[in-house]
């Protein structure tokens, strides 16, 4: 479900809409660089002696929507390079155009976004000298996360051809998107280029405010702060039942850092925790602070749990690092309870993988801002990432990505190399997942694996195949093929939005039902062993292009024995019902991105559309919603579902998508098909009002929210939106540092809006003139900003020794000899040079918003947080 490139066509499971959710693209950011493998020393030049550049010439070429780019290979060596000595592979998001190639190469692509570039066998690049390769892709390019990523040579003997070793290009670089042909898609693009100047517009209303006692991110129902605070210090008891021992030991563990372990005999705090009939709601909490000491109570273990959440709340930033002398804390009553009982965050760990360690810090936060849903996106084209002991080879093969001649490994994807020892490659053991399982149950996080079928399955299917060979060497043919993805006769030609060619599980075959059996039954072993609970099991269902199983001999074969299949459409609705009844044995519901409830309808011209169907309405089934892009037609496909029965989850994706870029900075990592995603789309977002969350489309141009969406369908039932889930795709996420910078701070953003009471979207829902509804939202953000800036940023500088959340830029306006600075989140400190230098965390800091420029040539700026981590920088020539 992650985008689709730019592209317009649609790709369907069941009939669905345009699936955009995976525009692969690999990204080249200012973010921390991933380590680079080692090369191979072959021959008697090196990669090392490689310098290549790549460079957008012109998007739009010729008005059709399609980019020129151009690369550079210099020889910097001292020997001369032969075309007929090496070929050059590289991943790329877009589809290169094999016949617009101009240069003395050619470029293949060879599956995915992996492709080859052949020099001229009669080519020598002599040393000090360079060719150029230009060629035209399909789509846009915009920023650095559009560019060619992974470049490897492999080493042929001249002769034979033969593959003599692999080497890492490690002098690669993107040039800067500089003129209008570059960051400018077409003329409807009216986005603009993210600068100093327009920065500094949009932070206007930003001013930096005094923060209330008792702020709690996300927000509760009802607070009262009274005057008096009460004194906490390590002479504390904490009183709780047997049952309530968990959150027992996740408080005191909590307390023993912040304010340190406590005394025997030498309470002077009482905190009590229990549950009471008396607090209604589920994940309800009361929480009292006064002279007493400290009451929580929950309608569940959950609601306590959350109440100890609100309580560190109250803490200050600096006791989440380093245990403190005594804290004080407000005397309070807090009445609370969360708007949606599904308050979700997805990552997809198949694209880039994330180590145990990062998955547990990840549900730390999600823990403390009380998101309660991980769903956990753990197979791919890319890869697959569980252990599945039944069938080992689904991680022997499918958990790592590298060069080989055997067409069943993984081929390099999204910059992973030629090697298996980048963010690419690697998987969870049977044990390191069953800890995430035990960890996250423990926090009252509920994890929803994904295992994606029929489409998106590439990592799968070639694993199987690998089975499939192993066993038939062996002579065991029944045992080979029971577990077999696809049709060995199958002559269906497709290629997906990521553009595979074989990456569709063949529905038709007893072995597909065999497989997803398999892999579920040993998942379920292991929550049973975790403890934990498996309620839903999500497919994916999503981006199944179209042509597959069409030349397959087994589908055929299907239709022939039941002639109520007059299609490969029915097969495919068919093949969902039967997988859904085969998953009751474990008691789960069966969850699927929005495709999952639409079906294809001719109309009388022969017309197929793909329009939403109440078949699954009374199944076991959950839907989720993603693709509202505003301008495309399919704004309200979550209401009409809503509108049929259909319990959903909102993942919208111009509002809830965190690979989206925070800006068009060509810097900014991420994608941008679905327009770009600030800290203010999750805040804004009005799930029962969705229209009104929107003011620009995708290209930067302003909404009319009553023409737009004139006719569309409101949401008749709001009882039917189950919940909202943020989605952090991995195209562009190769470490540990990326994920918390996609995240953080629009999960913040997220965990608001789907905690905090609808008081807030209710307001705004409620004025009817849409410029003034804006500016009602800009101010509640306003303070939203202050309070993420002010408190929640160094709490999260000091959370788990340090989250490397994105520190936000300083905006500029250079008025004569006065610069004005100002920031998204005040709190952040900005630090400034004018001779030249790069600003450091001893540099002069901006007082009052206003730096001279008298005497001053460059302007150049960096905003910190509290542990000197910086945002990138900014330069402001002077201009005289």
């Amino acid at each position: 479900m992650n985008n689709k490139s730019l592209i317009s066509a649609s790709f369907l499971f069941l009939g669905t809409l345009t699936s955009i959710h995976a525009q692969t693209k690999p990204a080249v950011t200012a973010k921390p660089k991933a380590k680079v493998t080692e090369s191979v020393s072959v021959g008697p030049w090196t990669a090392n002696d490689l310098k290549i550049s790549w460079e957008v010439l012109e998007n739009n070429v010729n008005n059709e929507t399609n980019f020129k780019s151009r690369l550079v290979i210099k020889n910097t060596g001292k020997k001369n390079v032969n075309g007929n000595e090496f070929n050059l592979y590289f991943n790329f998001a877009r589809k290169i155009k094999s016949d617009l190639v101009e240069g003395k190469a050619s470029i293949k692509q060879i599956n995915g976004d992996f492709f080859q570039l052949t020099p001229n066998a009669d080519l020598v690049i002599k040393a000090g000298e360079s060719i150029t390769v230009d060629f035209i892709s399909a789509d846009w390019a915009i920023n650095y996360s559009d560019a060619p990523a992974g470049l490897y040579i492999i080493k042929l003997d001249p002769a034979t051809k033969k593959e003599l070793g692999s080497e890492i290009v490690k002098n690669f670089s993107v040039k800067p998107f500089v003129n209008e042909k570059q960051y400018k898609r077409f003329s409807g693009d009216k986005s603009p280029l993210f600068t100093p100047k327009l920065n500094f517009d949009q932070n206007k209303q930003v001013v930096k405010t005094k923060l209330e006692a008792g702020r709690i991110i996300p927000t509760p129902l009802k607070v009262d702060v009274h005057t008096g605070a009460l004194t906490l210090t390590a002479a504390y008891k904490i009183n709780a039942l047997p049952t309530l021992s968990n959150e027992k030991q996740l408080l005191k563990s909590f307390l023993e850092t912040s304010v340190g372990v406590a005394k025997a005999g030498e309470a002077t705090t009482s905190i009590n925790l229990s549950v009471s009939p008396e607090v209604t709601g589920s994940e309800a909490y009361k929480l009292t602070i006064n002279a007493k000491g400290i009451d929580i109570v929950g309608s569940n273990l959950a609601g306590v749990f959350y109440g100890i959440q609100s309580l560190k709340a109250l803490f200050p930033a600096k006791a989440f690092g380093k245990a403190q002398a005594a804290v004080s804390l407000p005397y309070i009553d807090v009445e609370d309870a969360p708007r949606y009982d599904f308050r979700g965050l997805h990552l997809d760990v198949a694209r880039n993988f994330q180590t145990k360690k990062s998955i547990l810090k990840l549900l730390d936060a999600m823990a403390f801002y009380k998101l309660n849903k991980f769903h956990f996106h753990l197979t791919d084209d890319e890869g697959w990432r569980l252990e599945i002991p039944t069938l080992p080879e689904l991680t022997s093969v499918g958990g790592s990505r590298s060069h080989s001649s055997n067409s069943n490994e993984i081929v390099p994807s999204f910059g992973s190399g030629p090697n298996k020892t980048y963010s690419g490659s690697g998987f969870y053991t049977k044990a390191e997942f069953i800890e995430i399982l035990r960890y996250a149950n423990e926090r009252h996080i509920e994890v929803i694996p994904e295992i994606d079928v029929p489409g998106h399955s590439r990592a799968a299917i070639k694993a199987m195949d690998a089975r499939y060979e192993r066993l038939m060497k062996e002579g065991k043919t029944a045992e080979a093929t029971k577990y077999l993805l696809r049709d060995l006769s199958d002559e269906s030609k497709y290629s997906s939005v990521q553009m595979w060619t074989d990456n569709v599980v063949c529905i038709c075959q007893e072995s597909a039902f065999n497989f997803v059996d398999a892999v579920v039954n040993d998942i379920a072993l292991m929550y049973k062993e975790a403890n934990a609970p498996l309620t839903t099991l999500h497919i994916g269902g999503d981006e199944v292009p179209h042509g597959v199983w069409e030349g397959s001999a087994a589908c055929k074969q299907l239709m022939a024995k039941d002639t109520t299949i007059k299609s490969v459409d029915v097969a495919a609705a068919v093949f969902l019902k039967r997988l859904s009844k085969s998953l009751e044995k474990y008691h789960v519901k069966v969850a699927g991105w929005e495709e999952i409830a639409f079906k294809k309808v001719k109309s009388e011209n022969g017309e197929t559309k793909h329009v939403p169907t109440a078949e699954f309405v009374n199944g076991n089934y959950q839907v989720y919603v993603w693709n509202n892009v505003w301008g495309w037609g399919s704004e309200d496909v979550g209401y009409k579902l809503a509108n049929l029965g259909y319990k959903l989850i909102l993942a919208n994706a111009t509002h809830l998508y965190f690979d989206l870029a925070y800006n068009k900075d060509p810097e900014e990592p991420g994608y941008y098909w679905a327009g770009f995603c600030d800290t203010r789309q999750p805040y804004q977002f009005i799930p029962d009002a969705l229209y009104y969350s929107a003011y620009e489309d995708r290209m930067g141009n302003p909404i009319n929210q009553a023409e737009m969406f004139n006719g569309k369908d409101l949401l008749q039932n709001p009882s039917n939106i189950y919940g909202i889930q943020g989605q952090l795709w991995s195209e562009n996420i190769k470490s540990q540092e990326l994920l918390e910078y996609m995240a953080f701070p629009r999960v913040i953003a997220l965990a608001e809006r789907a905690w905090a009471s609808s008081s807030i979207t209710n307001e705004w829902k409620a004025i009817g003139d849409q410029n003034l509804r804006k500016q009602k939202m800009e101010a509640a953000y306003v303070n939203f900003a202050n309070i993420l800036g002010q408190q929640e940023m160094p709490r999260l500088s000091y959370m788990n020794g340090g989250y490397d959340y994105r520190v936000s830029q300083p905006g500029v306006s250079v008025e004569g000899a006065i610069a004005k600075i100002n920031i998204e989140f005040p709190g952040l400190t900005i630090r400034y040079t004018l001779d030249g230098t790069e600003p450091t965390e001893k540099s002069k800091e901006v007082v009052d918003g206003k730096i001279t420029l008298a005497g001053a040539k460059t302007l150049k700026l960096k905003a910190f947080d509290v542990k000197g981590r910086a945002s990138r920088l900014v330069t402001v020539p002077i201009v005289k």
